[in-house]
């Protein structure tokens, strides 16, 4: 409810009372901490638009510092005062800027004065609809005319429940989604990444954007390798793309190896030389080597691949995505590596909950950014006590949310032809929401590069008329 000088937000059974002093001190709490710590824009979870700001003063800072971010530009108490004066000379700027940082001790509670911030302007936005209804109405009392009220506001004569049922409609839907349509093009198109392997592609279909994808296997299953090839074969068809996102990076987010640890596999698979000649940086060797290593540092660099090996939590993960989505326009696929030593912020909760918690928030990454994402897990030892040790669904180790919150699941398993010795890495599509269906696919697998091959596509395929 709302009277002259207050908003009360209802959190449970308590009502907080939120006067306009304390939404401005809560914005200039907000400016001081982006002036501090730049990193801070990072930690806001929910995006903050100029619009959302009550304060004018507050409003022309955050939109400079928009401009900044846009430039990929850094901002402090100058910078600010040396633009805003600019553009309004009447305002004492050094003294705002001052006063907003005065009381900061730290920029970790930012999320929290942004989420405070878009939640008051939502609140202020119903109490003017409120405000609109009852002048329409002549609404005196509002408990004696709860029915008129509440009739109103759900009619289709209210502009903005119109506004919403109408966009919600289904032909309004369909007209959405053929204006979008008929406006793509070979450089704007939604885009799905391929794996680069093809019986796999076959049977997914790609990852779509949004998409949580889980690959899950036992330690030494194989899972960490099949996640770097498929990261690598990303990476190399969008700079060969002519897509507007061809620049968009991906993530490597690896929780459980050293960065270096990981290039050192990424060498090996593109050069072809032996893992641990790489691994154990013999001089002699590498000197003897430095042509190809020399070529593979030339075609990785053209990529987008990022790794990242200090990251331990869904926050950030959200935060090294808000900072390349800053400068590049977007992510184009985000991949974890593992889902079971990640942080979770509530440790009170079981190990199931955490899961469960991460999963969700995972998703949700995935959303936002619009892109797909592909966590690594582990499987509960159970599996190997059993005579038949094909994974199922339930195998997924901690949480059964994994599995409810996946678009896709893939188990991999290592596997030895006992007629020639070839190493496969066997891969068992147990949950595809949108692609064909089920099925099991075998790659090649040399363990001492780490490289993964398709099969000889003349005979060994299993989808063959995929070609």
């Amino acid at each position: 409810r709302r009277d002259e000088e207050n908003v009360y937000l209802l959190y449970g059974r308590r009502f907080i009372a939120m006067t306009i002093d304390d939404i401005h001190e809560i914005e200039r709490y907000c400016i001081g901490s982006l002036i501090l710590d730049n990193e801070s824009f990072y930690l806001i979870e929910t995006p903050l638009s100029v619009n959302h700001f009550i304060c004018p003063k507050s409003r022309l800072v955050y939109e400079f510092i928009l401009k900044c971010i846009e430039r990929n530009e850094t901002w402090d108490h100058i910078l600010i005062n040396s633009a805003l004066r600019a553009s309004d000379a009447t305002t004492d700027w050094t003294a705002f800027t001052l006063e907003c940082t005065d009381k900061i001790v730290s920029s970790a509670k930012i999320a929290t004065y942004a989420r405070k911030i878009i939640e008051f302007n939502s609140y202020m936005g119903f109490a003017r609809t409120l405000d609109l209804a009852k002048k329409r109405l002549n609404i005196g009392n509002l408990n004696d005319s709860k029915l008129d009220l509440i009739n109103y506001l759900s009619g289709s004569s209210d502009e903005l429940g119109k506004e919403g049922f109408e966009d919600s409609k289904i032909g309004s839907i369909f007209d959405q989604y053929t204006l979008k349509i008929q406006n793509q093009n070979d450089t704007n198109r939604t885009l799905y990444l391929n794996s680069g392997y093809k019986d796999l592609d076959y049977l997914i279909e790609g990852f779509g954007p949004g998409s949580l994808n889980v690959i899950a296997a036992r330690p030494g299953g194989g899972k960490s390798t099949i996640a770097m090839n498929i990261a690598t074969n990303m990476a190399f068809d969008l700079i060969n793309s002519n897509q507007r996102n061809s620049q968009y990076p991906i993530p490597f987010f690896a929780l459980e190896m050293d960065k270096t640890e990981l290039l050192k596999r990424i060498i090996s698979t593109y050069t072809k030389i032996n893992h641990s000649k790489i691994r154990k940086e013999d001089p002699e060797f590498i000197r003897g080597n430095i042509v190809k290593i020399s070529e593979a540092k030339s075609a990785l660099s053209k990529t987008n691949l990022t790794i990242f090996d200090r990251v331990r939590s869904c926050a950030e993960i959200r935060l090294h995505c808000n900072k390349m989505k800053a400068r590049y326009g977007g992510v184009a696929a985000i991949i974890v590596d593992y889902l079971q030593i990640m942080v979770h912020n509530e440790t009170k909760f079981s190990k199931a909950d955490q899961i469960g918690e991460t999963t969700i928030e995972l998703k949700r990454i995935a959303q936002d950014f619009d892109c797909p994402l592909i966590v690594l897990s582990q499987l509960n030892r159970s599996i190997e006590t059993r005579e038949d040790r094909t994974p199922k669904l339930s195998d997924l180790r901690d949480s059964g949310s994994i599995e409810s919150d996946s678009d896709c699941v893939l188990f991999v398993k290592n596997t030895t032809n006992p007629d020639d010795g070839t190493e496969y890495l066997e891969i068992d599509i147990a949950k595809n929401r949108s692609g064909k269906g089920e099925g099991r696919v075998k790659l090649i697998w040399d363990k001492e590069t780490f490289a993964l091959y398709n099969r000889d596509e003349s005979n060994k395929n299993i989808y063959p008329d995929l070609y």
